[in-house]
């Protein structure tokens, strides 16, 4: 995981998603062939992986790099895993995320606390 220096606390930072309850992201296509896409995503505390709309991975060529099963409302499903770049909170990631459809949901990026947690350890070491 790739991170980049943040201007505000972890503390702050952590208020400043409950409360708001979504973020705007920065979506990095694969090879940086395409324009960086921007999409407003959910932070759910209560998701252990963050995910994003499948037609999203694709359009930005992101790499399938494996699959994975995942708990839900709907019961256990499997779902692809891609490596994904993205800004989230001014840090630049590198990571696995799990693709889903999303089209019928609000935000078509949701961040869950795998992603959280790395940004808040951060913050700390700073």
């Amino acid at each position: 995981m790739v991170m980049t220096p943040m201007k505000y606390t972890s503390e702050h930072l952590a208020k400043q998603w409950l409360t708001d309850g979504e973020e705007r992201v920065e979506l990095v296509p694969r090879f940086n062939k395409w324009p960086i896409v921007f999409a407003m995503a959910k932070i759910d505390t209560g998701a252990d992986r963050t995910s994003i709309h499948e037609d999203l991975c694709i359009a930005l060529g992101w790499e399938v790099v494996g699959s994975t099963f995942v708990r839900n409302a709907n019961g256990r499903v499997g779902r692809n895993t891609y490596l994904a770049e993205f800004v989230f909170s001014d840090i630049s990631f590198v990571t696995e995320v799990t693709a889903s459809d999303r089209s019928r949901l609000s935000h078509p990026v949701l961040i869950g606390r795998d992603i959280l947690k790395e940004a808040l350890e951060y913050l700390e070491e700073e």
